[in-house]
This record gives structure tokens, C-alpha cells and sequence, in this order.
């Protein structure tokens, strides 16, 4: 029960509104939990909002090559921003590709 009663203490809208840097939140088109997704990219000083086609709550096991694909690339933005080169697009919403 401890875990539980932290977690529906914590604020994570604000905790998100705090944190300066970039921040990717990845969905999968089919998890039924998107219906705040909005609301958490709003929340985002800088947020990415990604919808991973055909994947459900797991879009890591649902589809983990867009998966790692994705987190590469938030790896890469990390990597190119420490250097103070530019990833060569803004935030917003994108697709992760696939059919």
C-alpha cells in the first residue's frame, strides 16, 4: 500500500510543468489511458507528444522497434543538445510512423 499512497499524493502535472528540459511522452494509439495525454503534453515546458500506431498501454512490447526507435531519437536530442547543436525541429505532436 505504501507505493499506492505515494503515487496518489504526487502532482504530476506540476512536476512536469517544473521540469525545464525535454520531455516525450509516448503513447500507444490504443491504450485506453490517452484520455489525459493533452493535459500532461499541455503540462510540458517542453513536451513531445508521441502516438505509437497499433500498440496498446505496452508500446514497448506492443511495438518495440518504433519503441527503441523513438527513444533513440529522444537519445539523440539529449546527445545533440549537450553539444549545443540543434535537433532541427520543434516540440510538438508527432506520429511514430509505421501502417
Amino acid at each position: 500500500m505504501a507505493v499506492i499512497d505515494e503515487i496518489s499524493e504526487m502532482d504530476a502535472l506540476a512536476a512536469l510543468g517544473a521540469y525545464p528540459g525535454p520531455v516525450w511522452l509516448i503513447n500507444g494509439s490504443r491504450d485506453h489511458f490517452r484520455i489525459h495525454e493533452k493535459k500532461f503534453f499541455d503540462a510540458c515546458v517542453e513536451g513531445r507528444l508521441v502516438n505509437v500506431p497499433r500498440a496498446g498501454h505496452m508500446v514497448s512490447l506492443d511495438q518495440p522497434e518504433n519503441f527503441s526507435r523513438i527513444v533513440a531519437d529522444a537519445a539523440d536530442v539529449v546527445w545533440l543538445r549537450g553539444r549545443g547543436l540543434s535537433e532541427g525541429g520543434a516540440p510538438g505532436q508527432v506520429g511514430a510512423g509505421g501502417s
